[in-house]
């Protein structure tokens, strides 16, 4: 199952950050960043596609379409679907539990401290695989990161908020973040 976002070339041309990089290069780049981190993962045997920590994104497709007597290309981004009846985005998760601190039986024990301490380390480790490959998360939420039912795994939903460092660790080659948000929010 997948998840399809449909993007007109025009708009992804005409928004341009201020490093000079149309948001067309910017996502291009961030699905090559996906695509890098499925081919390292999967190299490893053990490793199957359910515990991958990001969702994974099979490719583009493009479409020609005839809009107001013109051809134009619209872009389709085709990823994998989270599925809600296998995973909750952890914002979801605090608002519809009241949060892990309330539970009573949590509560009175170490065992809440324990479960938040297990997906920080998972939200750690994805973005310190990131940091590895000179990739740095500019925004995150906590809309970014689903967790499975049984609490056991942890993905983050895209790439696009990156922006990629220097040695330094100066940021550079990444989308302006207002212009992220107008295709995220469509």
């Amino acid at each position: 199952v997948v998840n399809i976002t449909k993007i007109r070339k025009t708009f992804l041309l005409n928004e341009v950050s201020n490093d000079g990089q149309n948001l067309l290069n910017h996502i291009e780049a961030s699905l090559k960043v996906n695509h890098y981190l499925q081919q390292i993962y999967f190299n490893n045997e053990a490793n199957t596609k359910d515990d991958f920590p990001f969702i994974r994104n099979f490719g583009i497709f493009i479409k020609e379409v005839i809009i107001d007597k013109k051809v134009e290309e619209e872009y389709y981004i085709i990823n994998e679907k989270i599925n809600h009846s296998d995973f909750i985005s952890m914002s979801r998760l605090i608002k519809s539990n009241g949060g892990l601190l309330q539970i009573p039986e949590l509560a009175n024990t170490d065992m809440a401290f324990y479960i938040l301490r297990f997906w920080g380390k998972k939200i750690i480790d994805i973005i310190s695989t990131l940091h590895k490959m000179n990739i740095s998360l500019r925004y995150f939420t906590l809309n970014d990161f689903y967790i499975s039912k049984d609490g056991k795994k942890v993905k983050m939903k895209n790439l696009l908020h990156y922006s990629f460092t220097n040695l330094q660790g100066d940021l550079f080659n990444g989308p302006d973040l207002a212009k992220i948000f107008i295709i995220l929010n469509e």
